[in-house]
């Protein structure tokens, strides 16, 4: 293994059982240092891999490097909840792009079920109806669904009931604005 050592080539990545991207990274790598581990399993024969397994490993790199990407994306901080949709969007796009295979297939299957499922979360719909840049995406449905939300939690906010006897207890806002002033708000945010 000091073929690695001397810095000519790559080394290959070990796996973190905790990550699905380490998998990514590894048969990503893989595909990297073919040729040396095609010339290392001659005398080695653990290190043997079928031929049969390369195209396997260009599939699956090219399928899931929008997700891994996406991945990366999603792990930055101060990000948007409505960022998700726009990440999601852009992997069914990459994901089109590609060759038909069973895989692609599944995968975009999956996609529509979490976005659909993500769609059925009032939190994740308002944050995408608030959002100008894709609020345009969403379905007359979803705009009422996210418009009702919305004004409920507004209620809410400056609801003048108190459920709480604490008089110690921490209010939202210090004092009420007018309701004219409120519907000009939410008129101006949600319709």
């Amino acid at each position: 293994m000091s073929i690695f050592k001397n810095g000519l080539h790559k080394k290959p990545i070990i796996d973190c059982i905790t990550r699905w991207n380490s998998t990514y990274n590894i048969i990503e790598r893989l595909l990297e240092i073919r040729e040396v581990v095609t010339t290392l399993s001659k005398d080695n024969s653990k290190l043997f891999i079928s031929s049969a397994y390369w195209p396997f490993a260009s599939e699956f790199v090219g399928i899931f490097k929008p997700i891994y990407t996406a991945t990366m994306k999603l792990q930055t901080e101060q990000l948007c909840y409505s960022e998700l949709y726009i990440v999601i969007m852009d992997i069914t796009f990459q994901i089109d792009a590609l060759p038909n295979t069973e895989v692609k297939v599944i995968l975009k299957d999956s996609l529509k079920t979490r976005m659909d499922k993500l769609f059925e979360n009032v939190f994740f719909n308002a944050a995408v109806y608030l959002d100008p840049r894709i609020k345009v995406c969403m379905t007359s449905e979803q705009k009422a669904r996210a418009q009702m939300y919305i004004v409920s939690l507004h209620k809410r906010i400056y609801s003048k009931e108190d459920s709480t006897t604490d008089n110690t207890a921490c209010t939202i806002l210090d004092e009420t604005p007018s309701t004219s002033n409120i519907i000009s708000y939410l008129d101006f945010y949600i319709l």
